[in-house]
């Protein structure tokens, strides 16, 4: 490859890395052109970007962007996430349980790396949406049961006097 090019691409990690929240690395030996295609195009829906790179330029990219310096190993692709870096491990989680790849190498959360070990606790924590819920739910419960016994002698009288009504 030519040096221009290999140059470029260094240039468009450098803006992606300075762009995005986190990068997670992943091994995806063994994924075909279409598994790839497929697991882009979810991993777009979540706002975060696949991109395969030689790790001599990722690494070469990372320390221009001013990230930590790291050894990579094997086939390594990128995954540039904008947004929520739970929802893209989901996604890569999700996929690798169907495809049995990508598996997740490492990867950086604003700036700060996160290893393998982390990366697989953080795909365990629950999504933002359901723990929203969990907290509705849990401060809603009071105020219900606090109606639900407010309500029970009228509904016991209510009860009480169709049961009369219709005895006589």
């Amino acid at each position: 490859m030519a040096t221009s090019k290999k140059t470029e691409i260094v240039k468009n990690l450098v803006e992606k890395l300075a762009q995005v929240r986190g990068v997670v690395f992943v091994d995806y030996q063994g994924l075909g052109t279409a598994q790839i295609n497929a697991l882009k195009e979810k991993l777009k829906e979540k706002e975060s970007e696949f991109q395969v790179v030689k790790n001599t330029l990722l690494q070469l990219g990372l320390v221009k962007a001013n990230y930590p310096k790291i050894e990579l190993k094997g086939p390594t692709a990128v995954v540039f996430v904008s947004k929520d870096v739970f929802l893209t491990l989901r996604v890569l989680e999700e996929y690798a349980k169907v495809e049995e790849m990508p598996k997740i190498k490492s990867g950086f959360w604003e700036k700060e790396f996160i290893g393998q070990d982390r990366l697989e606790d953080l795909i365990k924590i629950p999504s933002l949406e359901y723990l929203k819920g969990l907290v509705s739910f849990s401060l809603n419960a009071p105020i219900n049961n606090l109606v639900n016994v407010l309500n029970w002698n009228l509904n016991q009288l209510i009860y009480t006097l169709s049961q009369t009504k219709e005895r006589g």
